[in-house]
C-alpha cells in the first residue's frame, strides 16, 4: 500500500492522501472526506463521502455521475478528481469548491 501527502503550501489545513487504487481521503477543519465507487444501473458511480468530526457526526454522500462509466476504477478516479477540487467543507456542512461554487 502506497500513500503520499500532497504539497500543503497553498492549503495548510488540508491533508490529502491517496491510498489503494486512487482512494482519496482529505481532512478539513470540521470534516473528513473520502472517495469510493459503486455499481449504479448499467455502469458505476463515483462517491464522495464526508462526515463531521463532531461526536456522532452524520455522514453525507455526493454522487459523481457521468455517462458511460463502465469501470469502478474510472468512477472512483472521477470522484477523486472532484474531491481534489473541494477547497473546504465548512462547519455547517456546505461543500465549497476551488472555483467558489458551494453545494
Amino acid at each position: 500500500m502506497e500513500s503520499r501527502i500532497k504539497d500543503q503550501s497553498e492549503t495548510p489545513n488540508i491533508i490529502s492522501t491517496h491510498v489503494e487504487h486512487f482512494r482519496m481521503i482529505k481532512e478539513f477543519e470540521h470534516y473528513f472526506a473520502w472517495t469510493d465507487a459503486m455499481k449504479y444501473e448499467m455502469g458505476y458511480a463515483g462517491l464522495i463521502g464526508y462526515q463531521s468530526k463532531a461526536i456522532n457526526g452524520t455522514a453525507r454522500m455526493l454522487w459523481v455521475l457521468a455517462p458511460n462509466i463502465t469501470s469502478e476504477f474510472v468512477a472512483e478516479e472521477y470522484a477523486d478528481n472532484m474531491l481534489d477540487q473541494i477547497r473546504d467543507i465548512n462547519r455547517f456542512g456546505k461543500v465549497i469548491y476551488s472555483d467558489g461554487v458551494t453545494l
